[in-house]
């Protein structure tokens, strides 16, 4: 009544990397309703887990979930939930687990990475490993969106960009082949036996260098998204041949993905790349039938700038007319947006309500600003 707000729960330590609410719909076989709502909670130290504690209780910890790995904790945890899934993802592994028993449901271990991800009331969007086209959906983006609409200054830091890379592989095919060189005079001067085992001894790093960077089918492609339905999905087989949870799978961009954001209503994702130049925003439209029959309708490209960034945080109002994007140059871009794509005007948000999409008639008689 007086306005002042009182602390109910606080946890003073140095080593919590990530923390949600834990929300869930009421249930009759709940073995953990005398202790709701709930919080969980990550820590960067030490072995990798995410402890569950009460907000009602004492604050006391009523479970603990160990995560995949052994010995200290070496990579960033990032935990998110909504009303039926509590997930956490690191850059190796995607584990969602359920909000009544917190009993493991699934777990993704081969994404490309898995910490750009995001997740909406009942869909899971996160960065694959590379394309199935068994799976693939319609739409998407096929091209480099940057490459057409680079402005001067940008073309400019492309062109040193490339420059630089150029320079790079030059020096390393000189210096490698100078030290092919050296190794061709040292076994030339060498014995036979000593030859043979350092002829024996360069083989094993370049067939592991060809396995590693091969061109093979299972080869890591950046730039693939993949939605899944969280309700659906079990095990730990995402492309498999009988499955019926995933939504969406499709290329995004060309270069490794920064940032995934879906909107409240989980119909528009909006992906940013690692350099942080546009973001796209995409709107789904799911098929109940199959994967391969959803479209990807791409309604706009979001420029930000020509310096490399990395994105901290995506923002939607509630309506999705407006979108917020902060990095970690320490900037906040705000734009205007409509959630059925068009043209931004004064029509569209003027009004405290999202209107329609605007008409033949509406444009031949004048309505439209």
């Amino acid at each position: 009544n007086n306005g002042i707000a009182n602390e109910l729960f606080s946890i003073r330590e140095h080593n919590i990397c990530s923390s949600c609410l834990l929300t869930t719909k009421l249930s009759a076989d709940d073995p953990y309703a005398s202790h709701r709502p709930l919080i969980a909670f990550a820590k960067s130290a030490g072995p990798p887990s995410i402890q569950i504690r009460s907000l009602k209780n004492d604050q006391n910890t009523i479970k603990i979930l160990h995560l995949p790995g052994t010995g200290l904790q070496a990579e960033p945890v990032s935990i998110e939930s909504n009303t039926s899934i509590l997930l956490c993802a690191s850059h190796t592994f995607i584990i969602g687990y359920d909000l009544i028993r917190f009993e493991e449901k699934f777990f993704i271990p081969n994404a490309y990475s898995s910490l750009p991800f995001s997740l909406s009331t009942r869909w899971l969007a996160f960065v694959d490993y590379r394309l199935f086209l068994v799976h693939q959906s319609s739409g998407g983006i096929q091209s480099n969106v940057s490459e057409q609409y680079a402005s001067y200054t940008g073309a400019m830091l492309n062109a040193a960009k490339s420059l630089s890379k150029s320079v790079v592989k030059i020096g390393e095919s000189v210096l490698g082949y100078s030290g092919q060189q050296m190794n061709n005079f040292n076994e030339k001067s060498s014995p036979p036996k000593q030859q043979y085992l350092h002829n024996h001894t360069n083989e094993t790093p370049s067939n592991s260098t060809r396995h590693r960077h091969g061109s093979g089918k299972d080869e890591p492609q950046p730039g693939i998204v993949t939605v899944v339905d969280t309700l659906k999905l079990f095990g730990s087989s995402i492309h498999d041949e009988k499955q019926n949870w995933i939504v969406a799978h499709f290329q995004a961009h060309q270069e490794p993905i920064g940032y995934l954001q879906f909107n409240p209503s989980g119909h528009l994702l909006v992906t940013c790349d690692t350099s942080g130049h546009y973001f796209n925003v995409l709107e789904i439209h799911a098929s109940p039938y199959r994967c391969t029959r959803t479209y990807i309708k791409h309604l706009y490209t979001l420029f930000r700038g020509d310096t490399d960034c990395r994105v901290s945080q995506m923002t939607f109002t509630s309506d999705s007319r407006w979108l917020a994007i902060s990095t970690k140059r320490g900037t906040t871009h705000l734009y205007a947006i409509n959630p059925y794509g068009g043209v931004v005007n004064v029509r569209t948000h003027t009004k405290h309500y999202v209107v329609n999409k605007a008409n033949r008639y509406q444009r031949s008689i004048g309505l439209v600003e």
